[in-house]
């Protein structure tokens, strides 16, 4: 997920809606493929199989791709996966 943020994905300038491939759609996503916000991400509270709430989760992720979001792939080191297991978590120290 965090190529996506990279300059090497080349979707600067371009709105980006994201899914996970294991996402169930069952209705119209055209509220969500018309948000115009600079970010939207979901959040775990009501989220049955998160265990905490207030925080993020990146399977459905919608933004305006910049070079602002760039940090989210370039700060994301090796040292960084060592102690941040997933993106999500990444997401939230970022965003």
């Amino acid at each position: 997920k965090a190529f996506l943020f990279s300059e090497e994905a080349g979707l600067d300038g371009r709105r980006v809606l994201f899914l996970d491939l294991d996402q169930v759609i069952v209705g119209d996503l055209r509220a969500l493929a018309e948000y115009r916000g600079p970010f939207a991400v979901l959040a775990t509270d009501g989220i049955a199989c998160e265990l905490a709430g207030g925080g993020y989760n990146s399977s459905v992720m919608a933004w305006e791709a910049s070079e602002f979001f760039r940090p989210i792939f370039t700060k994301l080191s090796a040292a960084v996966l060592k102690y941040v297991h997933r993106f999500d978590h990444w997401l939230e120290m970022n965003v």
